[in-house]
């Protein structure tokens, strides 16, 4: 995901300034989670109860993951808007929403079945 993001930062906020780039890679990641988000909504509704257990283990096992590699990481609750470029952040979140993720979450339902 590093990468990816890297690669669409540079071909779509490169030379824009550091504010534009940070605003649209939080828009691309908002853009993605929203996609997974809204996939695993999905196998909720037709997910046996168990699978939704598993589900959930899995996404607490990939945060976990997810701090382990990038341990200096920090949640941050509110940005300044001083420091967002809003159409630069709309347009990474535009990004984010069409980037083809194949079937993230559907492609394991039949191992969540049980």
């Amino acid at each position: 995901m590093d990468l990816l993001l890297e690669k669409g930062a540079d071909i779509h906020a490169k030379g824009q300034g550091r504010i534009y780039v940070a605003s649209w890679c939080a828009g691309f990641v908002d853009g993605v989670a929203a996609q997974l988000n809204a996939s695993r909504e999905e196998v909720k509704k037709v997910a046996s109860q168990a699978a939704i257990i598993k589900l959930d283990l899995r996404s607490q096992e990939s945060k976990d993951f997810m701090w382990q590699l990038h341990p200096d990481l920090r949640k941050i609750n509110r940005s300044s808007s001083a420091r967002t470029d809003y159409g630069a952040y709309v347009n990474g979140q535009q990004h984010g929403k069409r980037l083809h993720l194949g079937n993230s979450l559907g492609s394991g339902t039949k191992m969540l079945k049980g």
